[in-house]
């Protein structure tokens, strides 16, 4: 089902998807330690160190065999600059199964760059990989990701309540939606988009 692809760059029309590199340290650092940027994630917090930390453990994630996590970076490709990331992890080899994440620096909200990097990683999943289900989760507050993911054909499955704090908070929760995507409905919708 999933293949072992040994270097990963895909295109899209203004994004490079490629493997991170020990270069990419000082970008995400740098939109890492934004507060803002961490609000919606479901991972992680604000921490001094945290691109590091990430960078560090992707490129190590990278000689697993069976990969089972590709983050990818998101760069321009006018400037190469590395503006965020993506995230396919297979959470099920045997049913072809696997979650998306994807993270902007703050300065990038707004400009359709999450929506490209999620259409570019759903080709891979669906077409090199050969998954049967892409699903996300997502804020119930987060509307931008909302869109991202209902752009891109997903149907929201289900509510999962009060399932993540929001910061280090103890008492302050947050709700998440599920979106997923089958292989059959992102071929039939990618039949009739552009990209």
């Amino acid at each position: 089902m999933a293949t072992k692809p040994s270097h990963i760059k895909l295109e899209t029309k203004r994004l490079i998807i490629r493997e991170h590199s020990f270069d990419d340290i000082d970008a995400v650092e740098a939109y890492s330690t934004q507060e803002k940027f961490w609000r919606y994630l479901q991972v992680g917090e604000l921490k001094e160190g945290a691109g590091r930390s990430y960078i560090e453990r992707v490129v190590a994630e990278q000689s697993a065999r069976p990969r089972t996590e590709f983050n990818l970076a998101l760069v321009l490709k006018d400037t190469g600059q590395v503006i965020g990331n993506v995230r396919l992890g297979v959470t099920d080899l045997d049913h072809g199964e696997c979650i998306l994440g994807y993270a902007l620096a703050v300065d990038q909200w707004g400009h359709g760059y999450a929506s490209e990097g999620v259409r570019g990683i759903l080709d891979f999943a669906f077409n090199t990989l050969m998954m049967h289900r892409v699903y996300a989760m997502v804020d119930s507050e987060n509307t931008a990701s909302i869109h991202v993911l209902e752009k891109a054909g997903f149907t929201r499955e289900g509510l999962l309540r009060e399932n993540k704090r929001v910061g280090n908070t103890e008492n302050t929760r947050t709700s998440s939606y599920v979106y997923g995507l089958l292989a059959h409905e992102y071929r039939t919708i990618s039949c009739h988009t552009v990209a």
